[in-house]
């Protein structure tokens, strides 16, 4: 690609534009033979590479080629660590440059709405802060070594059910403080190559046609200089999301948007000024690819070896009564649960990656008169099986140590769909109950993509999270266990007692087509702290098995800045690590969360070490978002400053004075979460949530007086085309032959799908799929 791109353009007729715009096939975009423009190469995996060679898809079904999974983003973003992450993107890209991948499809940096979030393995946490600064290293370690990043999904990807229809209705402040935030810190720290746009609408309009966000806030605002790609199949309108400033189009279909395209920018429908936009950022990014000139040179081993490293630097200890861990040997210890030979390491759909090797938990728990029970049925509810039981408690009653693997199956959250509820199946439960009733030295290793009730908590010894920790779990695990590695990973998302007591509870998924974010900018901690509402572990959280501890902190006010300087100590004979935490505690004068993460640090120390720590806050960060000035405003007040290592567990409090507005009337109060009672569900009203709606109505999705592409099979049911929609499920089942993983996961989305799905699946093509909209709507 040596010609220049402002001379390329003028070469391609209107036809080579709108074929160029829309990608060459499942995970190329288009070459252009005229100017030497080579077809680059997207691969899915934001904790890996799944790059497919035979049969292609966007939900981790087929086969790919080999590569290391590292740990979700889930169990990544415990590490609290910047330089952890950096190293991620990094060892990721001697993978990605040897298999000449052009674009990463990640990270996924959307907000943890709601612990039932069948996707939020993916994504990192319920704090924005901590989102951006996990992620901003990574893309520019990725992108140093010349592999983009696609950060996505863009935005307010909060929910797996109806996701390809659904309407997230926010409000404008907390988009600015909670769902957008983090995109705005990536994009103008790291200038990602690529921006993916989500399925979902965002009050009223797909992202991907929204050009309040693709071209005000991304271009403008933002000064985003790279490619907007769509997600999978996540197109409507291709004209529409032209204009919005979405350029390429994936995957490639037929070539019915190609001549959409045409049509529209001969009727004058579509300015070709725009059309010559998006094919300038394809070609630049296309550009930016060939300019590669670093060489990947690595072994599966040293990939392996950092996917532990992460994987131990990640996990949780979420209890270690009477320093029960860590274990001197693995000497008379019964291994006991189906996931300590079948790990739960990853999560499915199009993050799926096949391992280069995988390290299984019961391989690496040696000693004298280790013994493995099963205990139960992994892909089933049922209560207990008496023989597995019997043999658990056997091994049990015999051992002095106890180590019980328990989790989340692959069916009960993944790409697609939500999760049904925060419990581990029964007979896992179960069998944790009955165990502790013959020996309480127990120690119960997590597997999971996020947060679960625990009934069995106070019964046992220690708790390990892991969430889905890669590969190398096994020996991550043995490690941790031994104290070969020492936890210190705090928890990325609160962990409530009981799902009613989530701030979203009472409006998550409950409509199909229109989701209420009623509870604005109240999520995770930001509610459970304001609320005081007592949870099970906060953010934040998690133990060591090294002790710490921390001086007074100093603080000193700049013109612009405040630096707050602080000593800790390990007091204890084991080297470790502490993630030391500073929170800004809101204005009294306004409606606002008691606290907002604003800095952290990660501090390694030696046994008996001591070291000094400096954070920097800025005026900014104790500014709140104006609706009405559209303005980030700092109100006039006397704040508080914690130094922490949870939300919850606060070391220190500091005082500062800041001028700022005084006239300060902003909508919000009759949510705000002092206002509900703690005992009972955070109950929003419609009528109070459309307070924050002053100058339109809440954009709400009406039903459609006719079908479209977008209506889905529940609609075409309603007008009574059954027998369209059996045929529809009968095509879709051909198209997807017998995989049942697959069937599985397209069934619990079947009566959300819309129509124009069937098209990307292969049960219908843009004739047929037109014909049966005339036939539905009765048109002739």
């Amino acid at each position: 690609m040596e010609k220049k791109i402002k001379d390329i353009i003028p070469q391609m007729s209107l036809k080579e534009k709108a074929d160029f715009v829309c990608g060459q096939d499942f995970w190329h975009t288009k070459s252009l033979p005229i100017a030497e423009v080579p077809a680059v190469l997207l691969a899915d995996g934001p904790n890996g590479l799944r790059i497919q060679e035979d049969a292609t898809d966007h939900l981790g079904i087929n086969d790919s080629k080999a590569a290391t999974c590292f740990p979700t983003a889930a169990s990544y973003s415990c590490s609290f660590d910047p330089e952890l992450t950096a190293l991620l993107g990094d060892t990721i890209a001697n993978e990605a440059l040897a298999e000449k991948v052009g674009l990463l499809l990640g990270p996924g940096i959307n907000i943890k709405r709601n612990p039932l979030g069948g996707r939020n393995f993916e994504y990192l946490s319920e704090d924005p802060y901590l989102t951006s600064q996990l992620t901003i290293p990574l893309v520019k370690a990725l992108q140093a070594k010349g592999v983009g990043a696609c950060i996505k999904h863009f935005a307010a990807n909060s929910q797996e059910t109806a996701r390809l229809i659904n309407n997230s209705v926010i409000d404008e402040r907390a988009l600015a403080e909670i769902y957008l935030p983090q995109f705005e810190a990536v994009i103008k720290e790291s200038q990602p190559w690529g921006v993916m746009t989500s399925y979902n609408r965002l009050n009223g309009i797909y992202t991907s046609e929204s050009q309040e966000l693709l071209q005000e806030k991304l271009r403008k605002n933002w000064n985003y200089q790279g490619m907007v790609v769509s997600d999978w199949g996540g197109t409507s309108d291709r004209v529409a999301t032209l204009l919005a400033g979405m350029d390429l189009e994936m995957p490639y279909q037929d070539e019915a948007n190609a001549e959409k395209i045409i049509t529209a920018a001969e009727s004058g429908d579509l300015p070709i000024e725009k059309l010559d936009t998006a094919v300038t950022a394809i070609l630049t990014f296309v550009k930016k690819t060939q300019q590669n000139i670093h060489q990947s040179t690595f072994t599966e081993g040293q990939q392996h070896q950092i996917a532990r490293k992460i994987a131990e630097e990640s996990a949780v200890l979420l209890k270690n009564q009477d320093n029960h861990l860590p274990l001197t040997n693995f000497n008379q210890t019964a291994v006991i649960g189906a996931l300590a030979k079948t790990p739960r390491f990853q999560g499915s759909g199009s993050s799926k990656i096949n391992p280069t090797r995988l390290d299984c938990p019961i391989d690496f728990i040696t000693g004298n008169d280790v013994t493995y029970s099963q205990g139960y049925q992994l892909d089933s509810e049922e209560l207990f099986e008496e023989e597995l039981l019997a043999e658990a408690l056997k091994n049990a009653g015999k051992a002095d140590n106890i180590v019980i693997f328990a989790g989340l199956p692959d069916s009960f959250e993944g790409e697609g769909y939500d999760r049904q509820h925060l419990d581990l199946p029964q007979n896992q439960n179960y069998l944790i109950e009955k165990i502790a009733e013959v020996n309480s030295n127990i120690t119960v290793i997590l597997m999971g993509g996020g947060p679960v009730i625990l009934p069995w908590a106070e019964k046992v010894k220690s708790i390990l999270l892991t969430y889905l920790a890669g590969q190398a779990v096994g020996s991550a695990v043995a490690n941790l266990l031994t104290g070969k590695a020492n936890p210190s990973g705090k928890l990325a998302e609160t962990w409530p007692k009981k799902y009613s007591d989530a701030p979203s509870a009472l409006t998550f998924v409950k409509d199909v087509k229109n989701t209420q974010y009623r509870e604005s900018i109240y999520v995770g901690y930001r509610f459970y702290d304001t609320n005081k509402r007592e949870v099970a572990y906060p953010f934040g959280f998690g133990l060591s098995y090294s002790q710490f501890k921390v001086a007074t902190p100093e603080i000193e006010k700049g013109n612009n800045n405040i630096q707050v300087t602080v000593e800790i100590e390990n007091t204890s004979s084991i080297a470790g690590a502490e993630v030391l935490q500073v929170y800004v505690v809101g204005s009294k004068k306004i409606p606002t969360a008691e606290k907002t993460l604003k800095a952290f640090q990660k501090v390694h120390l030696d046994a008996g070490e001591k070291k000094m720590v400096h954070f920097e806050l800025q005026r900014d960060d104790f500014a709140y978002y104006d609706v009405s000035t559209k303005k980030w405003q700092v109100v006039e007040d006397q704040y508080t400053i914690y130094l922490a290592n949870s939300s919850r567990n606060i070391l220190a409090e500091m005082q500062l004075a800041l001028s700022g507005v005084t006239d300060v009337k902003i909508p919000g109060e009759k949510i705000h979460p002092s206002n509900h009672s703690n005992e009972h569900p955070f109950a929003i009203t419609e009528k109070d949530f459309a307070e924050l709606f002053p100058a339109e109505k809440m954009p709400t999705m009406a039903a459609s007086q006719k079908l479209t592409v977008d209506s889905t099979l529940a609609d075409v049911k309603t007008v009574g085309g059954e027998m369209i929609y059996q045929s529809l499920i009968s095509n879709l089942e051909q198209a997807i032959g017998g995989d049942p993983a697959l069937y599985q996961m397209l069934m619990a989305s079947i009566e959300t799908m819309p129509l124009r799905s069937f098209k990307l699946a292969g049960a219908v093509s843009e004739d047929d799929l037109t014909q049966l909209l005339k036939q539905l709507n009765q048109e002739e």
